[in-house]
């Protein structure tokens, strides 16, 4: 449904800023959560101690189909940016 709005449109000239302002946005606030994760000891004490205790990864067949429908969809829409890119 949410792209069903971006079909109607002949043109996407006026997605141009705010895909910068998005995209700008997006490595703030990466940029960030990085700083904050480095530099924060009072968050995140040792590094060391978080990277060990993470788990391995549990694979479960309602993960696996719903994560699938997400990547159907992402090689589904990189066919259409080289279009949304030239209109922009």
């Amino acid at each position: 449904m949410i792209k069903f709005p971006m079909a109607l449109a002949r043109r996407a000239r006026g997605l141009k800023y705010f895909a910068t302002l998005a995209v700008t946005c997006m490595f703030y606030l990466i940029l960030s959560v990085i700083i904050t994760f480095f530099t924060n000891k009072k968050l995140i004490p040792s590094i060391s101690d978080k990277f060990e205790a993470i788990e391995p990864a549990k694979f479960e067949y309602n993960s696996i189909l719903s994560a699938a429908s997400l990547i159907i969809g992402s090689f589904e829409n990189q066919l259409r940016m080289p279009f949304l890119f030239e209109d922009i």
